[in-house]
């Protein structure tokens, strides 16, 4: 009696080549990719853990196409190198009790081949799954010696805006530059060009899924791009020339501005999704409890940063007013 798990691999590029090869040893695997049918749609799903292996922008639609035929017992996984929006997607998409971790795996077809895959590392988050339905996904990938890191899908897209769309986004930009080996360099110069050819290997549509998906990518563009052109400002200007005026320190201020609509748009695009839960749930929209607890956290927060806590209270008075009207 073969009691071997089965494994469905949705997506069959770079990684998920390598990641069929690498759990194959461990059960059955069946595979759907639209340019290579190996297996159906229906079949490959038929699994005890399926794996989504798709494009960050093709998730809303595989899990609109998978979910009426998923098994209720089903564990999804998703690799994507964003977290937020994947999982959105999934939560959104898929039956409401189907089990579902995501997962980022931090090496690819060309860090295995040059370090294998024994103690590479891998993120997971757990977003719907029991005890045991995680420690039947986590038996596999200790079977292949893979390290786990247990974060949130915020905190993962938070460090990775640093650590993957930046490394990205200057691997790219360097190769506009057209960057060669070169007799006169420096070591630091074949790092510039090691980093262009870290990123050569990926899609055009990774790169732009990762900025565009990641909700904390733009503005660590937007921070590179500030620190460049004060830096171009120096250097143009002079060390003596490069002091505060009211001009650049309005054009800050600006900036900053900028910043605080974003974050308050991005705030009530929060609240209406809570706004429509508490609808489903039957919840009164105020709820005094909770302001109260803000308040004090405002007041806290305030003194510590040296700013009159009336102030702070005032403006979000306002904002607490508005977030109530879009609840409605």
């Amino acid at each position: 009696m073969n009691n071997k798990p089965t494994f469905g691999i949705i997506g069959f590029g770079r990684f998920g080549k390598l990641w069929a090869q690498a759990i194959e040893p461990f059960g059955e695997v069946k595979i759907f990719d639209k340019k290579n049918k190996k297996n159906s749609l229906l079949d490959t799903i038929n699994c005890d853990l399926v794996f989504l292996l798709v494009p960050i922008s093709e998730m809303q639609s595989i899990c609109k196409k998978i979910a009426p035929h998923l098994k209720q017992n089903t564990i999804v996984i998703d690799a994507c190198s964003v977290k937020t929006h994947p999982v959105k997607m999934m939560k959104k998409w898929l039956p409401s009790k189907q089990p579902i971790i995501a997962t980022h795996p931090l090496f690819g077809p060309d860090s295995i081949q040059k370090n294998g895959l024994a103690k590479q590392k891998i993120v997971i988050s757990t977003i719907r799954a029991t005890k045991e339905e995680l420690e039947k996904f986590e038996s596999l990938l200790k079977k292949l010696h893979l390290e786990i890191l247990k974060t949130t899908p915020q905190e993962h897209d938070k460090q990775m805006a640093k650590s993957q769309a930046l490394v990205h986004l200057l691997g790219r930009a360097l190769a506009k530059l057209h960057l060669k080996p070169q007799e006169i360099s420096t070591p630091d110069y074949q790092t510039l060009i090691q980093i262009n050819n870290m990123v050569n290997n990926d899609t055009w549509e990774l790169f732009y899924d990762m900025q565009r998906k990641n909700p904390y990518a733009k503005n660590i563009r937007k921070a590179l791009i500030r620190a460049l052109q004060q830096f171009e400002s120096t250097i143009q200007e002079g060390p003596k020339k490069f002091k505060p005026t009211i001009t650049s320190l309005r054009k800050k201020i600006n900036t900053l501005d900028k910043e605080i609509i974003e974050t308050i748009s991005k705030r009530l695009s929060i609240v209406e999704e809570i706004g429509a839960l508490k609808k489903q749930q039957q919840i009164k929209i105020k709820d005094s409890t909770r302001e109260n607890k803000l308040h004090n956290l405002h007041e806290t927060l305030a003194k510590k940063k040296h700013i009159d806590p009336k102030t702070i209270h005032h403006i979000f008075t306002l904002l607490m007013k508005e977030s109530r009207r879009a609840q409605l």
